[in-house]
C-alpha cells in the first residue's frame, strides 16, 4: 500500500520534461557538436542500398561542410588521400563544433569508371554513397547540394514539432499510468 501511495506522489512535469529533452537529443535536434563521416561501396545490384555481400569502394573523393553550396574540391585536391575513402570504404571525419547534424552536408564524387546509384549530397552527419561501374545501371538522378534545402526545412519542422509530440505522448502515458494506479488502489481498498 505504501508503494502505491509513493507512486501517486510522483510529480510528472519534471519527469516529462526530462524525457522530452532526452528524446529530442537522441533525435539529433538539439545536439551541439557533430562528427561527419562518409562511406562508399560498390552497388553491384544498383538498388542504392548496401547489401551484405557488396564490397567497400576505396578512392572515392568525399568532403563535408556546413554550407550546402560549398564548391567541390579540384581534381588535384581529390587526389589527396585525406579526401578519399580508404580500403574499408570509409572516409571523412569532419568535426563541426556547435553544429547540429541537420547543419552538416556530406558530399561524394564518383571515381573514374563509376557512376552513383545514390545521392551524392546528403544533409546529415553520415553520408552513405553507392557507386556502380559505368553503364551497368539505369541513370540515377542524384540530389545536388541545392536540392538539400527542402530536406533541411522538413527536418527543422520535425525538430520543432517533434518535441511537443513527445511531451504529448508522455502526458497521455502518465495519465493512463495514474488512472490504472488509482483503479488498483480503489480495488485494493475495497477488499
Amino acid at each position: 500500500m505504501k508503494l502505491q501511495a509513493q507512486l501517486l506522489c510522483i510529480r510528472p512535469l519534471p519527469i516529462l520534461l526530462a524525457l522530452a529533452v532526452m528524446a529530442s537529443m537522441m533525435s539529433g535536434c538539439f545536439v551541439g557538436d557533430s562528427i561527419g563521416t562518409a562511406s562508399a561501396w560498390v552497388d553491384a545490384n544498383c538498388n542504392g542500398v548496401r547489401d551484405p555481400e557488396e564490397a567497400p569502394l576505396a578512392g572515392v573523393c568525399n568532403w563535408m561542410s556546413t554550407d550546402a553550396s560549398v564548391a567541390a574540391p579540384s581534381p588535384e585536391e581529390c587526389a589527396d588521400e585525406e579526401l578519399q575513402t580508404d580500403s574499408d570504404g570509409i572516409g571523412g571525419w569532419g568535426f563541426f563544433a556547435g553544429a547540429w547534424c541537420h547543419d552538416v552536408y556530406v558530399f561524394a564524387q564518383a571515381p573514374d569508371g563509376f557512376e552513383p546509384t545514390t545521392d551524392t549530397a546528403v544533409n546529415d552527419c553520415q553520408g552513405e554513397f553507392g557507386f556502380a561501374p559505368e553503364g551497368t545501371c539505369p541513370p540515377h538522378a542524384s540530389v545536388t547540394p541545392g536540392g538539400l534545402a527542402f530536406y533541411k526545412r522538413i527536418r527543422g519542422l520535425a525538430c520543432v514539432f517533434g518535441g511537443p509530440a513527445v511531451v504529448a505522448l508522455l502526458v497521455l502515458g502518465y495519465r493512463k499510468f495514474r488512472r490504472d494506479t488509482l483503479a488498483r488502489r480503489d480495488r485494493l481498498s475495497g477488499e
